[in-house]
């Protein structure tokens, strides 16, 4: 009897383990398909359109988002709050998804969080697209902004969360600058290296950038020219 028992006793416990690992892979793979699509759900109520577009755009970001996280591992519900991020402020189905995902692959490869990349961006891009005859479109401003972001890493001295934080606090001030989304990347990069970063290198470039502008009679007299404000 005891040797019996010796036997079953551990066959009964890998059973038993093995039957609670398929109920707790079951169990998670239902609350991960809840979540996803609660998360789908808050990207749809920013979609625009008629009723059967967003219908059918609905079923291209589900599966447009499926396949990213396949391919990725990045889970499907940061995926889709990187796309809601471009959608909630004005983007179309189209570029929101794009930039979505395009921030998404940007922080997997500088090790960010995806959603606060995308949030970020979209913002920033919204505020300093270019919109003059003859701009590129917004997708390929988009993709421009991000390959440089990734560029800019490898030679300067910055990681992607310290680029959010400072775009957060700059853009504002790019813009009434007159400054593209290049040029105050580059800007922000080349503070990072001289040991100015995040939220910092973000105050320290607005407040250079406001003085300036507050001294430039003082600047332009300096040099022998005049300078009207409303219009230089």
């Amino acid at each position: 009897i005891l040797k019996r028992a010796a036997l079953t006793i551990p066959v009964w416990f890998l059973l038993r383990n093995s039957i609670s690992s398929v109920f707790t892979t079951i169990r998670d793979g239902l609350q991960n398909l809840v979540a996803f699509d609660l998360a789908l759900q808050k990207v749809k109520r920013n979609l625009q359109g008629t009723p059967s577009e967003i219908e059918s755009n609905f079923k291209t970001l589900r599966s447009e988002i499926t396949k990213f996280s396949l391919e990725t591992g990045k889970s499907t519900e940061e995926i889709s709050e990187a796309v809601k991020a471009f959608a909630t402020i004005g983007f179309s189905f189209e570029d929101s998804l794009k930039g979505g995902i395009e921030a998404t692959k940007l922080s997997i490869l500088l090790f960010g969080d995806g959603a606060e990349t995308a949030n970020t961006f979209a913002r920033a891009i919204k505020v300093l697209e270019d919109t003059t005859v003859g701009a590129v479109s917004i997708q390929e401003q988009m993709a421009e902004a991000f390959a440089l972001t990734a560029e800019l890493e490898k030679t300067n001295q910055f990681n992607i969360k310290e680029v959010n934080e400072s775009l957060i606090k700059f853009v504002p001030t790019a813009k009434s600058a007159g400054l593209s989304m290049r040029e105050t990347l580059i800007l922000l990069a080349s503070l990072g290296t001289a040991g100015r970063t995040g939220s910092n290198a973000g105050t320290l470039l607005s407040s250079s950038f406001n003085e300036l502008r507050g001294n430039l009679d003082k600047v332009a007299g300096s040099l022998g020219i005049s300078v009207n404000p409303q219009l230089d």
